[in-house]
């Protein structure tokens, strides 16, 4: 039903991510789209809503790793 109200085309992508400053263990990468992604982490994490955060995310792309850096 979520994915009937989006603007963006969401692509549900499996992968790790890794933000120092959000929590110690890397996290995993349940969707992705142009506006936005969807993650999750083992541990609960504290977002300040007002602060830019950097991951890393690891995606297999036609069975090639690849790593993508951004800002969110």
């Amino acid at each position: 039903m979520k994915h009937d109200h989006r603007t963006d085309e969401r692509f549900e992508e499996f992968g790790k991510v890794e933000s120092d400053r959000l929590c110690a263990l890397p996290g995993v990468l349940d969707d992705i789209s142009s506006g936005g992604c969807k993650v999750h982490f083992p541990l609960p994490v504290t977002v300040d809503m007002d602060s830019d955060y950097t991951l890393r995310m690891h995606v297999s792309v036609r069975n090639k790793p690849h790593s993508l850096l951004i800002t969110c």
